[in-house]
C-alpha cells in the first residue's frame, strides 16, 4: 500500500513483534487447545497465558476474560446476554452500531429502551442516563470513546450512578484501549468489550470481559469452551497476538499519545487554517489523541474521500464499517448538527506509522481536494 494511511479507527496494521509472537501457533504449535494430548496441551497454556495478560491489564480475573470473534460479537453478546425480553436498558445516542442495532431489535421484542443523549460537543450528561433508565433496568451502555468523533464519554460517573442503583454498566472499549481500557479494580463498570485489531493486533478476534458476579447467558452452545459460554474452537493465533498487541500498547501508551497528539493539532491547525468552512466535532471535549473529524462546508464527504484517495490519503468517512450507508452519521445528528453538515464528514484518524511529512501533506492534498470539488459544484 502507498500513500499516507490516517484510518487507524478503521483498522490498525498488524504491529511485527504481534505477528512474531503469532507465527509458531500457524503452524509448529497448531493444535486444537481442547485437545488432551501435549500438543494441545502446548496450545492450551498459550491461550491461558493470554487469557492472565489481558485480565492483568483491565485489573480482572482471567476467568473473566471470554474471548470472542471481535468487537461487534462482544458488544451484541453484552446485550443479548443480560437483557431478557421483558426487562430493560439504556444505551447512548452515540454508540456503536453493533450496540444499537441489537439494543432496537431487544427493543421490537419487548424490551424497554431509554437513549440517552449528548450535548454539542458529543458527551453524555450521567444524570441522563439515570433518568432514561426504565424500570427493571438491566443494562446500561456508555462507551469509553467515540469511534467518530474520539469523544471521552464519563462512564465513570455513569458506572457509580448504576452501582448505586444494581445496574450493570457495559463499555464499549473497543476504540479506546489502545490508550487506555477500563481497570475493573479501580472502575465501576460491569463488562468491557475489546478488539484486537483497534491495537496493532490481528483481526477476527477479541473479547467481552464481564464479572463474574453477571449471569451471563451463553452466545453459542455445542462444544463447552469458554466456561461454557461460547462454543467453538478457539482462534489459537489471534488469542495470543490480542495478549501481545495489548501488552506492548501499555508500554508504548504514553510516548505514543504525546507523539499522535501532537501530530494530530498540527493537522488540525494546518487544516482550519488552509481550508475556510471547515470544524473538529468534538473539538471541545476531551479525545482519543489520534481522533480528528472534520466538517467541510459545501463538500460532500463521500467525494471528499475520493478526492484524497486519488492524492494518496486514505481516511473514512465516520465509520468505516458504515461507509457504504447513504445515511448521514448518527453521531454527529445526535450532536445536533444538520443532515447536509453531517453528511460533509470526513474521519482522519493518526497512528503509529503516522509522520510529520504525512501530516504535512494531508493537509495539503485535503485543500487542494476541496478547492477542485468546490470549484465543480460552485
Amino acid at each position: 500500500m502507498h500513500g499516507i494511511y490516517l484510518d487507524h479507527a478503521a483498522t490498525t496494521p498488524l504491529d511485527p513483534h504481534v505477528l512474531d509472537a503469532m507465527a509458531p501457533y500457524f503452524a509448529d504449535l497448531a493444535a486444537n487447545p481442547s485437545s488432551l494430548h501435549s500438543a494441545g496441551a502446548v496450545a492450551r497454556e498459550a491461550v491461558e497465558r493470554a487469557r492472565a495478560s489481558i485480565a492483568s491489564v483491565l485489573g480482572a480475573d482471567p476467568g473473566e476474560v471470554v474471548f470472542t470473534s471481535g468487537g461487534t460479537e462482544s458488544d451484541n453478546w453484552a446485550l443479548r446476554g443480560l437483557v431478557a425480553p421483558g426487562g430493560g436498558l439504556v444505551v447512548s445516542a452515540v454508540e456503536h452500531r453493533a450496540v444499537l442495532e441489537p439494543a432496537s431489535e431487544l427493543a421490537r421484542s419487548g424490551a424497554a429502551l431509554g437513549i440517552a443523549p449528548v450535548d454539542s460537543s458529543g458527551q453524555v450528561e450521567p444524570s441522563s442516563v439515570v433518568s432514561r433508565m426504565p424500570i427493571g433496568c438491566q443494562l446500561v451502555c456508555v462507551m469509553a470513546a467515540n469511534n467518530e468523533t474520539g469523544v471521552r464519554l464519563d462512564f465513570g460517573t455513569v458506572g457509580r450512578l448504576c452501582a448505586d442503583r444494581g445496574v450493570p454498566l457495559h463499555v464499549d472499549a473497543a476504540q479506546s484501549a489502545l490508550y487506555g481500557p477500563p481497570d475493573l479494580r479501580r472502575d465501576p463498570v460491569d463488562l468491557v468489550t475489546l478488539s484486537a485489531h483497534k491495537l496493532y493486533g490481528p483481526k477476527g478476534v477479541g473479547a467481552l470481559v464481564a464479572r463474574r458476579s453477571l449471569r451471563l447467558r451463553p452466545l453459542l452452545v455445542g462444544g463447552g469452551q469458554e466456561h461454557g459460554l461460547r462454543a467453538g474452537t478457539l482462534n489459537v493465533p489471534g488469542v495470543v497476538g490480542m495478549a501481545a498487541a495489548l501488552s506492548i500498547a501499555v508500554e508504548r501508551r504514553a510516548a505514543d499519545s504525546e507523539r499522535v497528539r501532537g501530530l494530530r493539532d498540527k493537522f488540525e491547525a494546518a487544516v482550519l487554517e488552509r481550508v475556510d468552512g471547515a470544524e473538529v466535532a468534538g473539538a471541545a471535549a476531551p479525545r482519543l489523541p489520534g481522533h480528528s473529524l472534520l466538517l467541510i462546508e459545501g463538500v460532500d464527504g463521500s467525494a471528499l474521500l475520493m478526492a484524497l484517495d486519488e492524492r494518496g490519503v486514505f481516511a473514512s468517512a465516520g465509520a468505516a464499517c458504515s461507509s457504504g450507508s447513504a445515511e448521514p452519521s448518527h453521531v454527529l445528528l445526535a450532536m445536533g448538527y444538520s443532515q447536509q453538515r453531517a453528511r460533509s464528514a470526513v474521519r482522519f484518524t493518526l497512528g503509529r506509522t503516522t509522520s510529520e511529512g504525512d501530516v504535512e501533506c494531508a493537509a495539503a492534498a485535503l485543500e487542494e481536494a476541496v478547492d477542485e470539488l468546490r470549484a465543480l459544484h460552485g
